[in-house]
C-alpha cells in the first residue's frame, strides 16, 4: 500500500506556517537572553587593576575596581555575600587580608562600582593570601589572584 501526499496535506509544511515557526523561535530565544541567561550566568563586571611595584618589592599603589554591568548582577552580587553569611562588602572582600588597614572600599550604588584602593605602600607577601610578588633575577613577577573566586 502507498500513499501519495499532496502539497496540502500535513506532512508539509506551507509557507506562512514556517513564517509562524521562525517568529516563535525568535521571540523565545530573546525571552532567553533577556530574562534567562543573565540569571544563569551570575553577576558580571568589567575589572580594572592598577598596581605599582617600587623597587623593594612592596606594592607603592594598588586599585581595583568592579563596574557591574547592570542593576541585576549588581544585586546578584550583594545577594551572593549575604548568603556566604558576609555581613558586607567590606567583610567580603577583605576575607583574605591579614591587615586591612593598607584599605579602603568605597561601594557607589548608584554607578554599580566598588573600588579597592590602597591606602599606602604595603609588602602583598605579609599582607594579602592571594596578592603575590616574586623578585627573579631581572624583573619582577606580580600574581594578584584577590578577584578570581569572587562572585
Amino acid at each position: 500500500m502507498t500513499q501519495n501526499y499532496k502539497k496540502n496535506d500535513s506532512a508539509y509544511l506551507d509557507k506562512d506556517g514556517l513564517i509562524a515557526l521562525i517568529i516563535i523561535g525568535v521571540i523565545c530565544f530573546a525571552l532567553y537572553c533577556i530574562y534567562i541567561f543573565p540569571i544563569m550566568r551570575g553577576p558580571a563586571a568589567d575589572m580594572e587593576i592598577h598596581a605599582t611595584v617600587d623597587p623593594h618589592g612592596t606594592l607603592s599603589e594598588y586599585i581595583v575596581k568592579l563596574q557591574f554591568v547592570d542593576d541585576m548582577s549588581y544585586s546578584q552580587f550583594l545577594t551572593s555575600i549575604n548568603s556566604q553569611n558576609f555581613k558586607s562588602i567590606v567583610d567580603y572582600e577583605f576575607r583574605t587580608m591579614s591587615d586591612i588597614q593598607y584599605f579602603t572600599i568605597k561601594n557607589d550604588s548608584s554607578s554599580r562600582t566598588i573600588s579597592i584602593i590602597s591606602t599606602r605602600q604595603f609588602d602583598p607577601n605579609n599582607v594579602t593570601t592571594n596578592i603575590r610578588i616574586k623578585k627573579n633575577q631581572d624583573s619582577w613577577e606580580y600574581e594578584d589572584k584577590s578577584i578570581l573566586d569572587s562572585q
